[in-house]
């Protein structure tokens, strides 16, 4: 009997301890998911910062990124200003340079033309201020141009502006216009002189002047165009 009593002392014993060891299973099961709860709620903040600060850090890389760019092709088209309004008058010589025989001489004789008209307006202004006998009137006019361009068109704008200057030069004047035989190392366009006043309406001075005149423009244009596809590229 005592036997059976220990038993079922031990019995109780070990059902109580197996009861509390389940307890104590249970309660540590409990509480490590809820250290997994903590530990992935931590874990996704953690991830999220990480992703936060990793993103502003793009952003931030971005910014930087695209104000560098913006400065760095600023800095080049001011550092390269001289040479795009360089570009920009070579082209435009060496687009008239590159005409047609045809395009060039109507380019070439309407110039002369215009170089007649001026020249006969001041002799004329001459005359009213002097007085016919007074004033100095050209015996000729001289075309003078580049060797290559006299053999080329030299002849043809002689006989050709006669037909741009029908009522407003006087005959008598055009009989006077000459195909000198002296040449200039001139780029193209010619001088036309009488007596000693020469007037030059060689492209060299012809695009010097443009280029006076028109460089700030040209500039402008350039820059601001830079400035409209910078917005767009970067």
């Amino acid at each position: 009997m005592a036997m059976t009593g220990l038993d079922k002392i031990t019995g109780k014993i070990l059902a109580e301890a197996d009861k509390e060891a389940k307890k104590i299973l249970s309660e540590a099961d409990d509480a490590c998911k809820e250290i997994e709860e903590e530990s992935k709620t931590a874990v996704e903040a953690i991830e999220k910062n990480f992703a936060d600060e990793a993103k502003r850090q793009r952003e931030e890389f971005s910014a930087r990124t695209e104000a560098s760019a913006k400065t760095r092709r600023r800095n080049l088209l001011l550092a390269t200003e001289g040479e795009l309004v360089d570009e920009v008058f070579r082209n435009a010589e060496a687009t008239v340079l590159s005409y047609d025989r045809e395009k060039m001489l109507d380019l070439l004789t309407g110039l002369l033309a215009n170089a007649m008209i001026e020249q006969v307006e001041a002799e004329a202004e001459s005359i009213a201020l002097y007085g016919a006998e007074d004033a100095v009137l050209p015996e000729t006019y001289e075309l003078i141009m580049n060797k290559k361009d006299r053999a080329t068109y030299g002849g043809a704008m002689i006989s050709g502006v006669g037909n741009k200057l029908i009522g407003k030069v006087p005959s008598e004047k055009l009989a006077k216009l000459r195909l000198s035989d002296t040449t200039k190392n001139i780029s193209g366009g010619f001088i036309l002189r009488y007596g000693d006043i020469e007037s030059n309406c060689s492209f060299d001075l012809i695009f010097a002047e443009l280029r006076q005149k028109l460089e700030i423009e040209v500039s402008r244009a350039l820059f601001e165009g830079a400035k409209a596809q910078e917005g767009k590229a970067v």
